[in-house]
């Protein structure tokens, strides 16, 4: 049974699903993206710093304890002062938890930003599809383009948002480092 609604007889229906479709299209897409780059971020903070995985016999000879901690303290970057007060800030009792602890308590810290923005982002989304649905309903073509283009704006401060939040959790890392090299 197959109806003609005036819409359909016109195709402006088949046409409205059509760019209904791209825009799911695109914002699974980008929040699939969103996704991607929280939990990839989220996998290299969570990574352990790379180091040498060789064996000791198998290198040169053995360096005494005071040699290590200079070696040691001499690889440990240099950290911004606000990282610092941020990892102070965020790790209470950053003196007397181990390195591996602190590091911790940053990641989820992280993660948690992380998501925050993830949220963020997919409301802003979902605001900008309901403007471009409403352009189309009133089939106004100006208006589901300043929509699209909005949704593009969106990923845009998305990403960089996400690049901004990844430089200060490594900041914040690499802070924790300064301390606990610090500290011994």
């Amino acid at each position: 049974m197959n109806r003609t609604t005036p819409d359909n007889a016109r195709g402006t229906g088949n046409r409205s699903r059509g760019a209904l479709a791209r825009v799911r299209g695109l914002v699974q897409g980008l929040a699939c993206f969103a996704a991607g780059m929280a939990l990839s971020a989220w996998w290299f903070l969570r990574a352990p710093p790379p180091g040498p995985a060789a064996p000791e016999s198998a290198g040169p000879p053995a360096l005494s304890d005071a040699t290590k901690a200079d070696s040691a303290a001499a690889f440990v970057p240099r950290a911004d002062p606000a990282a610092v007060d941020a990892v102070k800030r965020l790790v209470p009792n950053v003196d007397s938890v181990s390195a591996a602890e602190g590091a911790e308590v940053l990641r989820q810290s992280s993660f948690a930003e992380f998501q925050q923005a993830v949220q963020t982002m997919q409301a802003r989304v979902k605001e900008a599809e309901a403007r471009f649905l409403q352009a189309q309903a009133d089939q106004s073509e100006a208006g589901q383009e300043a929509a699209r283009k909005e949704i593009q704006q969106i990923q845009a401060e998305h990403l960089a948002g996400l690049r901004r939040l990844t430089a200060t959790s490594q900041a914040q890392m690499n802070a924790l480092q300064q301390i606990k090299g610090a500290a011994h």
